[in-house]
């Protein structure tokens, strides 16, 4: 399985579901997630999000989530932002066909992270990256989850701001 220098994602309203290109590799690789398996690898990264998180570790409980929450944020304000002419149509122009996401394995490796994305047939690729880029990746599974309607909910308090008398809107997001 490849590892993977880089990652676009797109949202496909016909198809209701979020495609990934996979770079460099010549033509790129492309694969889809359906709304279980983003809502599963969202809340799989924010419960592993959550555990490396040293400075919440050591924060009282009642200060965990805003500790991850700010650290959310930092990782956000550092993203560096690119468009990609790359589009669903685009690539089923070229003949690339899009591999379905079956299982993805989130593993802590040294001060990252790596992601192993699997089809029916095996593996299709592996995403390595430290934490501040999978908050970064995080967000933008969540902000298209947004845009596709999907509800997720995934379970960590940190993702949502918390204003006196509003109630939670997902951090990074504009209200």
């Amino acid at each position: 399985m490849a590892d993977q220098a880089t990652v676009t994602f797109q949202y496909d309203p016909r198809e209701d579901r979020l495609f990934l290109l996979l770079g460099p590799a010549e033509p790129p690789r492309v694969v889809c997630m359906t709304r279980r398996m983003t809502h599963r690898l969202a809340s799989a990264l924010a419960g592993a999000l959550e555990r490396v998180n040293r400075p919440a570790q050591r924060a009282p409980a009642d200060l965990r989530d805003e500790v991850v929450r700010m650290t959310h944020q930092g990782a956000l304000a550092q993203a560096v932002r690119s468009e990609s002419p790359w589009t669903v149509d685009a690539a089923a122009r070229t003949g690339i066909t899009a591999a379905l996401v079956t299982r993805v394995d989130v593993h802590l490796r040294g001060g990252g992270f790596t992601l192993e994305l699997f089809s029916e047939e095996g593996g299709l690729a592996s995403i390595s990256s430290s934490a501040a880029e999978m908050h970064q990746i995080l967000q933008v599974l969540l902000s298209f989850a947004e845009q596709a309607d999907w509800n997720l909910g995934v379970a960590a308090p940190w993702l949502t701001e918390r204003r006196p008398g509003s109630p939670g809107q997902p951090a990074g997001l504009p209200q």
